[in-house]
């Protein structure tokens, strides 16, 4: 097992640099993407010399189809909110808290 660091200079290059690192791997590649990664591992260009690329894995990751983006994505299924855990007590920023004197 390999894993690949992920430099995070955007798509193309972070999924060019993950296609680099495929090229040196002898025999079968799996490649598995998380989040972001998904999409950099829908992007490895396997027509490129990119090696024996055997199939792509999403552990809750983004799958775009060409021409889609992670953002596009995530519009179109945006998060539940969680429901407050007290909604009658307001919360207090840090800076707020009134600081009790030194004894």
């Amino acid at each position: 097992m390999v894993a690949a660091a992920n430099p995070r200079r955007g798509l193309a290059a972070d999924a060019a640099t993950v296609s680099d690192l495929v090229s040196t791997v002898d025999g079968p590649v799996v490649l598995a993407g998380h989040p972001y990664g998904g999409a950099v591992i829908s992007d490895v260009d396997a027509d490129a010399d990119a090696g024996d690329l055997d199939g792509l894995v999403y552990v809750a990751g983004f799958a775009p189809e060409p021409g889609e983006s992670a953002c596009s994505l995530a519009g179109m299924f945006p998060a539940r909110t969680a429901p407050s855990r007290s909604p009658a007590r307001p919360t207090r920023s840090a800076s707020r808290i009134p600081r009790r004197p030194r004894t």
